[in-house]
């Protein structure tokens, strides 16, 4: 359960700790007094959107932190384990908002995304607005209190999950046919493109080889030039050259070996470069003699390289891609000239997965109509409690819809009845503002009373009621306090009776500015309060606030 708040700098709130115990806690206050600001930081704290314009005037950033015991809260400490957050029996969540409209989210102390926080909140605590009502208004919205109050969520997964699969199949199909209409000028293009460049018959590595025999006979003249004066330099000019110029200098120092041995390591490493020296005359020699002149093949080599970069311009790739192209080409001709199989396939696949999500939605449907059933006699019964005698509830299964939808093919709409000889009708249509609070408070807390949330607020749900309407919301409400933590800000003097504790919110003015504080109230400071709820604070008032406190401690 939530334990305790911490806000600081946000909107009107200076500086505010809450700490808050077990059952029912009503919170009450003038209007405009800053009631609801709480719950929004809190909801802030659990993931909510924020936004700068949030922080107090002249502060640059807000911090809001709540603790929550979770030792009877088993989801939310397997979560905090598996994600290795886990700390002890308390959870501390912290948010901090800066006025660049950045936010950073802390789970027991270690920096946390907001999606992660998102998910814990949901474990932690569950919000009730007075924005529900017309939220109740929507089709979908009805649908998914269905589907809440069934707790169903391993089969709506399942239903979403062959939807997916049927509408990733049917669009496959579609696109396929799509495709299958163009097959024939498509065909003939890629054929087209296709035989050019066989045509070409380019091979492997070819476009390198060729640039480089270009460049080679490009300028085989200067190479012959080059290569002839290395030769007569190293072995064929008859007045000097390197070999006999090597040998002369052996013979000479070899006389000398005997007399100077020193001149042994020299005289082999000379020998070596003269074995290095032929080698190289050799091979200097071959490449000479393989030197191809003919300017005919430099034409050719050009021609060659013209015609494949031509092709590539024309193709619209650079000449390296071109053997890429061909390949890709005949894979899309394969595709293309078996396209009628394929299609085939691929309706037998989208017809196959529709029957996969068929039966599972059919299934759902069955489920749903039973909860339905019994959602139907509690909200009847929770509308009659809440002054609505002749009250009647049913939630109608419409015309299935004509195609697939990630919920089921459900179409759901809750009809009711609030006036004897009245038949059913659209809730959207008939209900006052009164009969619709009514209904989204009775649905509320139909779905709180199975919900294993250990924190449950409510948030001026009991907007467009009074009188004894208003007694039994509050007896509802604590009743539901007694099994779990419920916080409840309302403006019903009936309901704030109710509570186990009471807060009351003031509004402070000062000189420079305006801050709200949260009392903690006793007993004597309670009646006064209930007493302005009801009208005054005259002694008529005050007896029957402490008349509805008594009636609160004898039930």
């Amino acid at each position: 359960m939530l334990e305790h708040i911490h806000i600081e700098n946000f909107a009107i709130i200076e500086n505010l700790d809450l700490t808050l115990a077990s059952g029912m806690t009503v919170i009450t206050g003038d209007t405009g007094a800053g009631k609801s600001i709480v719950i929004d930081a809190l909801d802030i704290a659990l993931g909510h959107r924020a936004d700068s314009k949030l922080i107090r005037e002249g502060a640059t950033r807000c911090e809001i932190n709540a603790s929550f015991d979770i030792q009877h809260c088993q989801n939310a400490a397997q979560w905090l384990s598996e994600n290795d957050l886990d700390s002890d029996s308390t959870c501390l969540i912290r948010r901090v908002i800066t006025s660049d409209g950045r936010s950073k989210n802390y789970i027991n102390g270690r920096a946390v995304t907001l999606q992660q926080l998102r998910t814990l909140a949901l474990e932690l605590i569950q919000i009730h607005a007075q924005h529900e009502h017309y939220a109740l208004l929507k089709k979908e919205e009805q649908r998914a209190i269905l589907d809440r109050f069934g707790q169903y969520p391993d089969l709506l997964n399942a239903v979403k999950t062959h939807y997916e699969l049927w509408r990733n199949a049917y669009e496959a199909w579609q696109t396929a046919l799509t495709v299958g209409n163009d097959d024939s000028s498509k065909i003939d293009f890629l054929r087209y493109q296709w035989q050019e460049i066989e045509a070409l018959q380019l091979k492997e590595n070819e476009l390198t080889l060729l640039h480089a025999e270009q460049k080679k006979l490009s300028h085989s003249q200067e190479l012959v030039m080059a290569l002839s004066t290395a030769i007569d330099a190293l072995s064929q000019n008859s007045d000097h050259n390197s070999l006999s110029s090597l040998a002369k200098t052996q013979r000479e120092l070899s006389a000398y070996q005997n007399m100077m041995p020193e001149l042994s390591n020299s005289l082999a490493l000379l020998n070596t470069a003269s074995l290095h020296l032929e080698e190289a005359v050799t091979e200097l020699n071959a490449i000479f003699k393989d030197m191809d002149l003919d300017p005919k093949r430099l034409e050719a080599v050009e021609a060659r390289l013209q015609a494949i970069h031509q092709l590539a311009r024309k193709m619209h790739v650079p000449a390296e891609q071109l053997n890429a192209l061909q390949q890709k080409l005949s894979a899309q001709l394969d595709s293309l000239q078996n396209w009628d199989e394929k299609v085939l396939a691929l309706e037998k696949e989208a017809l196959l997965q529709k029957a996969k999500y068929q039966e599972c939605a059919e299934k759902l449907s069955v489920v749903r109509q039973k909860s339905a059933k019994i959602l139907n006699e509690r909200m009847t019964h929770y509308l009659q409690k809440l002054s609505l005698p002749h009250g009647r509830f049913e939630a109608v299964f419409l015309e299935a819809a004509s195609t697939p939808t990630a919920y089921g093919l459900d179409q759901i709409e809750f009809h009711i009845q609030t006036n004897v000889g009245q038949a059913l009708q659209p809730l959207a249509k008939i209900a006052s503002g009164g009969e619709l609070s009514r209904a989204s408070l009775a649905l509320q807390l139909i779905s709180s009373q199975q919900d294993n949330t250990p924190t449950l607020i409510f948030d001026e749900v009991d907007v467009g009621i009074g009188g004894k309407t208003a007694d039994v919301v509050g007896e509802l409400l604590r009743q539901l306090g007694e099994k779990t933590q419920v916080i409840c800000i309302t403006h019903q003097p009936q309901v704030a009776a109710r509570g186990h504790h009471h807060l009351r919110v003031e509004k402070e003015h000062g000189a420079t500015k305006t801050a709200s504080r949260l009392l903690n109230l006793g007993p004597d400071e309670r009646a006064l309060e209930i007493a302005r709820m009801l009208g005054g604070k005259n002694q008529t008032a005050l007896a029957h606030a402490k008349e509805l406190l008594e009636q609160t401690t004898l039930c």
